[in-house]
């Protein structure tokens, strides 16, 4: 998958699938790519249909993605404690939020 695949105007699939500190931090051991198509192009039509008009409204000097998408390895690294400290790596939560897009489990379902 090519990470420089613009979305929209503005953002490309690579800022979209790594902006998180839970994949900067663990970068060479996620596969922060979407699995279906479905997911592609529910995140292409997020960027043009929503964060494209509000970066050409508000501009995108102040504008900084912090957490877009999130992919299967990611999620399980968000649900992991870190030995140490005991605190989970992430702040989020997948399975409440949409930010997995339409990504499908083994059984054929959306997580």
């Amino acid at each position: 998958m090519e990470g420089g695949e613009r979305l929209g105007r503005y953002l490309t699939l690579g800022e979209f699938c790594t902006c998180t500190q839970t994949y900067r931090r663990f970068a060479d051991q996620i596969d922060p790519w979407p699995q279906q198509e479905e997911s592609l192009q529910a995140l292409r039509d997020l960027n043009r249909y929503l964060l494209d008009p509000i970066i050409d409204e508000f501009g995108g000097e102040g504008f900084q993605l912090t957490y877009g998408f999130c992919s299967i390895d990611l999620k399980k690294f968000l649900a992991r404690r870190d030995r140490v400290t005991g605190e989970k790596h992430g702040r989020v939560d997948p399975s409440r939020d949409q930010h997995m897009a339409h990504e499908r489990n083994r059984n054929g379902r959306y997580y």
